[in-house]
């Protein structure tokens, strides 16, 4: 089925938001075989550094779609999670957290 000439195909999410994700899921690996593949600290850092060229790569690239923002705001959001800090007993870092979530909840 065709659609109206009108409408827009959906798009596949941008490289932004490719990358985002897949530091949420290089952190988890990260967290988990760290430990049970017993990573020496060069791999640890290595990966780190992975990591962190994508976190540094969304605080610096401009968003482009609303979805480019909500990218950017999971993989600190996750961060938080793993570490507690959405459990702060601190407002700020609640009030940080709840932005997050209604960021990416309204750019869904």
């Amino acid at each position: 089925m065709a659609l109206p000439s009108n409408s827009t195909q959906p798009s596949a999410p941008s490289d932004l938001v490719q990358a985002c994700d897949w530091a949420i899921q290089l952190r988890a690996l990260i967290c988990n075989a760290a430990l049970t593949e017993h990573w020496d600290d060069d791999r640890v850092g290595v990966e780190s550094d992975r990591h962190e060229a994508v976190v540094v790569r969304a605080s610096t690239e401009a968003s482009r779609t609303l979805a480019d923002l909500a990218a950017k705001a999971r993989p600190l959001l996750d961060e938080w999670a793993s570490t507690g800090l959405l459990e702060s007993p601190y407002g700020d870092d609640r009030l940080a957290a709840t932005i997050l979530q209604g960021v990416i909840e309204l750019c869904a």
